[in-house]
């Protein structure tokens, strides 16, 4: 409808409740109230239409359709389009009142201009949801922290527009205005600009995904990403404790990503214990047959060694146990090794890889390696070095 034929059927409105015998100023809030009546109408159509055009084309993605009701859309624009028209059928009204007039357009256009941000807004939030339920945990961008960057310029304009209506200044002059308090809202919005960065990098390099395992030790987070957000990042800790994590911080101080490990199918276990030094000698004729008839000395020592000690035959045997337990994952790397010594005994270390990556199987499994590993020292004639206790010093002392 062009602005002359609203003008002009507006007008046949107001004329119709003077013709009742209303008064001028009557007849006016009489025609207002008529058009906002057939706006709210027609705001409703718009609504009740813009929600069968989404059902239709997103008929194979009930997603979208939920996204869409859950955030509210088409009311969002629903608002605009009753402003909108309130406005064209009203101001033509005013003409004879020319700073009411002016001043009703000022709040007309503010309004105008909060709502489509606000419609806007919704729009962009259920964009996000629908591709965050769609892609679930395969999601590879960040698309909360995209729509939040969206969102927050669509309030930046927004703000700049509804300033130039209210002071009735060119944008321009006031961008130009903006720009010596810059570094103001540098500092200001240090924290959204910078985790805008880090999620950038994250994304693009992949770092880190909703549900993966991370350690962050400077912040004491530890355990699953619940949320990934503009400034911050959710970390539901395994106690169930919730952390907060300054995006950037993942990038500016590191963390650890455990999804490697989850996906490559094991678990690393690295388990040291100290073996008596005084214990450790070389195999005799007696403890190598006993070995033998037990089934634990190896075929390498047998040939490879003339005379090898006993702490080297039960390396031997553990590491051989361990590439033949069931629940040692056998594609990965699987060593028994010495390490440096530091005068409390030889230590001597577990590296192999479990079968799976499940915490409680995972622990169960290392604490059975762990406690068969002690139990066997002593048929290799060793000894677990431990430190004094009082009871052993009570027993040391001579009896009175």
């Amino acid at each position: 409808v062009s602005p002359h034929g609203t003008q002009t059927t507006m007008a046949a409105v107001r004329d119709w409740f003077l013709e009742l015998g209303w008064t001028n100023g009557w007849a006016v809030v009489g025609a207002i109230a008529v058009g906002i009546a057939v706006a709210a109408l027609l705001a409703e159509l718009a609504r009740a239409l813009g929600k069968a055009i989404t059902v239709k084309v997103a008929r194979e993605k009930k997603k979208w359709v939920v996204a869409f009701e859950k955030h509210r859309v088409h009311r969002g624009f629903a608002w605009v389009v009753l402003v909108v028209i309130v406005e064209a059928l009203t101001l033509p009204l005013l003409t004879s009142w020319p700073t009411v007039q002016e001043r009703a357009k000022t709040l007309f256009d503010a309004a105008v201009i909060v709502l489509v941000a606000m419609a806007v807004h919704r729009l962009i939030a259920a964009i996000v949801a629908a591709l965050e339920m769609q892609e679930g945990k395969d999601q590879r961008l960040p698309y909360k922290v995209l729509g939040q960057f969206l969102q927050g310029a669509v309030w930046t304009y927004a703000a700049l527009a509804l300033l130039s209506v209210l002071t009735h200044r060119d944008i321009s002059t006031l961008t130009t205005g903006l720009t010596a308090i810059g570094a103001v809202l540098v500092y200001v919005f240090r924290d959204s600009i910078l985790g805008w960065t880090a999620s950038v990098q994250i994304a693009s390099n992949d770092l880190a995904q909703l549900g993966d395992w991370i350690t962050v030790p400077g912040h004491d987070a530890n355990g699953r990403v619940i949320d990934i957000a503009l400034t911050t990042i959710k970390v539901r800790n395994w106690d169930k404790t919730i952390s907060s994590v300054p995006t950037y911080a993942l990038v500016s101080e590191g963390f650890r990503n455990w999804r490697g490990m989850i996906e490559s199918g094991g678990r690393r276990i690295k388990r040291s214990f100290l073996v008596d030094a005084a214990s450790v000698r070389f195999c005799d004729d007696s403890l190598l047959e006993r070995l033998n008839g037990a089934g634990l000395l190896r075929p390498k020592l047998e040939t490879g060694e003339p005379q090898p000690t006993n702490l080297a035959c039960f390396r031997r045997w553990l590491e051989a146990w361990l590439l033949e337990h069931p629940g040692i994952h056998h594609d990965m790397p699987t060593v028994i090794r010495e390490l440096q010594l530091e005068g409390r005994g030889i230590p001597v270390e577990i590296y192999a890889f479990s079968q799976g990556t499940g915490w409680s199987d995972y622990e169960h499994l290392q604490a059975d390696i762990y406690d068969r590993t002690i139990a066997m020292l002593g048929e290799f004639d060793l000894r677990v070095f431990q430190e004094l206790t009082g009871e052993d010093v009570r027993e040391l002392q001579p009896s009175v």
